[in-house]
């Protein structure tokens, strides 16, 4: 599937959002820091929201860790964004899924073993 840019409709092609794309890849600053370090502050205030509702988009993933195991799980999650974003470049979503993965590290550290 060839990709066109924001301003094209044709049926057939992936439109991809550079302007937000680029806001996202600002906003979990892979550039800055070498762990996921998420800041509107470095978001032009007109992407704010688009922004906010894609990072909070991550937390809805539901992944049966049980059953897949860490490395499926990251891939399911892996396909998941790419499916719910498709208007994003490839480097938004591979930083989005970073995001994800080290967030769900964090929290898997955090809970008891049983």
């Amino acid at each position: 599937m060839q990709e066109f840019r924001q301003s094209s409709s044709e049926v057939g092609y992936r439109v991809i959002d550079d302007s937000l794309s680029t806001q996202i890849v600002q906003f979990i600053g892979r550039e800055c820091n070498r762990a996921p370090w998420p800041s509107l502050a470095r978001v032009d205030a007109e992407y704010s929201d688009a922004v906010r509702n894609v990072s909070r988009s991550l937390l809805d993933i539901e992944i049966d860790w049980d059953t897949l195991g860490w490395k499926g799980g990251l891939e399911c999650a892996k396909e998941v964004i790419a499916a719910q974003f498709p208007q994003l470049t490839q480097e938004a979503r591979d930083d989005l899924f970073w995001y994800f993965s080290f967030e769900v590290r964090a929290v898997s550290e955090k809970k008891p073993r049983t």
